[in-house]
């Protein structure tokens, strides 16, 4: 009720209800910032998927002087890097798309002798048919 009655009389009178309006249609600053903010922390967290990393390894790269905390410089300086990611985050990342490659050969790897190990099993098996056969007639 205070958005439409910001005199807090119980009231609403047609300037009370023509501004509610007019309101809903207009961002304040504030809501114009906070929608701003929101695209780019939403940006980095995209960043930060892609990348497999971990809110604590951007924050120690905003982070420059290790105070444990990060100053506005720090956040516009940081940000504005992050297009261009720190040797530190570029081995993290590095290291994660390694991990991932050899996850993958790995993979391959494990798929190729499990296929050849079921080839070899289908060879024995005929192998071991056709010997019976042979047995089978000789007997």
């Amino acid at each position: 009720m205070k958005f439409l009655d910001p005199d807090s009389d119980g009231e609403l009178n047609f300037d009370e209800v023509a501004d509610g309006f007019r309101k809903l249609h207009h961002k304040t600053e504030a809501e114009i910032i906070q929608n701003k903010v929101g695209g780019i922390l939403m940006r980095i967290e995209d960043f930060m998927k892609e990348k497999g990393l971990r809110m604590l390894n951007v924050f120690q790269e905003l982070d420059k002087d290790n105070s444990g905390s990060v100053t506005g410089a720090e956040l516009v300086s940081g940000l504005l890097k992050l297009k261009e990611p720190s040797g530190k985050l570029k081995a993290l990342i590095k290291r994660k798309h390694e991990g991932e490659e050899q996850q993958r050969i790995a993979n391959i790897a494990f798929q190729k002798d499990e296929a050849e190990t079921k080839a070899k099993l289908k060879v024995s098996k005929r192998s071991e048919r056709a010997l019976m056969k042979t047995r089978a007639y000789s007997g």
